[in-house]
């Protein structure tokens, strides 16, 4: 079973969302290395849409601890963040 899990970001400025977003850009494959996909959709100056596929919630569940210490280093810089997350069907 395929796990996914999708953040919505919105960042306190255009300067926090560019110096955020390269920085997932480059940092994302080695801080996420279990990850099967990582997609990052610029939605808006200070918006953005992260996503991650696992082969497994375990996998997923894993990236997440992992991914708490780094949020906790940029959070000033984050207005809000909302997750969501649930098995995945691949359609085509």
């Amino acid at each position: 079973m395929s796990y996914c899990r999708t953040t919505l970001f919105e960042y306190q400025s255009e300067q926090d969302a560019d110096e955020l977003v390269a920085k997932y850009q480059a940092n994302a494959p080695t801080n996420f290395p279990n990850a099967e996909i990582l997609l990052c959709t610029r939605t808006g100056s200070t918006t953005a849409v992260m996503t991650s596929l696992y082969s497994s919630k375990e996998m997923a569940d894993q990236a997440m601890a992992a991914r708490k210490p780094l949020l906790d280093d940029v959070k000033a810089k984050i207005k809000s963040m909302e997750t969501h997350e649930g098995e995945a069907f691949w359609l085509r």
